[in-house]
C-alpha cells in the first residue's frame, strides 16, 4: 500500500490531472494552499501583469445584440468573430459532422440576425442565449437526419 505524505491533505480532480493541495509550506511566504502535480512537484502560479481581464479583451456581447435590432451588420460580424468558435464547437460535438456543424452555425447567426429583439438581458448572458439556439438547432438537425434515414430504409425495404 502506498502512503501519501501527510502534507497532501486534499486531492482534487481537474480534467485529466489530479492536483493535490497542502497547507502552506513553512517559510514559503506565500499565503494559501500550495499545489502539486501527480509527481509531487510544486506548481507555482505565473503572475503576468500584462494579461488583461477577459472583459477588457471581449466586446460587450449584449450591446452588440442590441445594435443588431437596429440592423447593424458590423455588430453581427463582431458577434460572429467573438463567439463562432464556441457555437461551432457545440454543434460539432452534438452532430459529429463538420459540414452539418458549419451549416447549423450559420443558421444560428441568421436566426440571431432575425430575432435579436427577442434577447432579454435579464434572462441570461448573450453566450448562454447563443448556445441555447445552437443546441436547439443541432438537435433539430439530428432529428431530421434520423427521420430521413427511416424514410430511406422504408423505401429500400418495400
Amino acid at each position: 500500500m502506498i502512503q501519501i505524505p501527510s502534507r497532501f491533505v486534499h486531492q482534487v480532480e481537474m480534467g485529466k490531472y489530479a492536483l493535490r493541495t497542502s497547507e502552506r509550506e513553512p517559510g514559503s511566504g506565500s499565503p494559501g494552499p500550495v499545489r502539486h502535480n501527480r509527481l509531487g512537484e510544486r506548481i507555482v502560479p505565473r503572475l503576468n501583469a500584462e494579461v488583461q481581464p477577459s472583459a477588457a479583451r471581449e466586446p460587450d456581447l449584449a450591446a452588440l445584440i442590441s445594435r443588431l435590432v437596429d440592423g447593424d451588420q458590423a455588430s453581427l460580424s463582431k458577434l460572429y468573430d467573438a463567439t463562432s468558435r464556441l457555437v461551432y464547437s457545440l454543434c460539432l460535438r452534438i452532430l459529429s459532422d463538420p459540414s452539418d456543424a458549419e451549416e447549423v452555425t450559420l443558421d444560428v447567426y441568421s436566426q440571431v440576425w432575425r430575432q435579436a429583439s427577442r434577447y432579454d438581458r435579464q434572462r441570461g448572458e448573450p453566450v448562454t442565449w447563443l448556445l441555447t439556439l445552437a443546441h436547439s438547432r443541432a438537435i433539430d438537425r439530428l432529428r431530421s437526419r434520423a427521420g430521413t434515414k427511416k424514410r430511406e430504409q422504408g423505401l429500400d425495404d418495400g
